[in-house]
């Protein structure tokens, strides 16, 4: 997938999970974000809640609990590298 794919399809997803129109993905946004992508990879959904948690802490770099857009594409880039 190039650079430019990925750009938009990371920020396609980003706005389809941008549900209270913030600019930013929290917590309860994160979460069926990572099911859309857990559903392309056919990855079971069990563990959501720990993962959920893992990858907010690990794309969050200001940590104030919620992702910007630039954020959100280091959570994209690792599922869409595994396409």
């Amino acid at each position: 997938m190039s650079t430019i794919d990925f750009d938009k399809l990371a920020d396609r997803v980003f706005a389809k999970f941008d549900k209270d129109g913030s600019g930013t993905i929290d917590k309860t946004e994160l979460k069926p974000a990572l099911v859309y992508f857990w559903d392309l990879l056919g990855m079971d959904d069990s563990q959501l809640d720990e993962y959920t948690e893992i990858r907010l802490n690990f794309a969050d770099e200001n940590k104030d609990g919620t992702l910007t857009q630039e954020e959100f594409k280091k959570v994209a880039k690792f599922y869409l590298e595994q396409l």
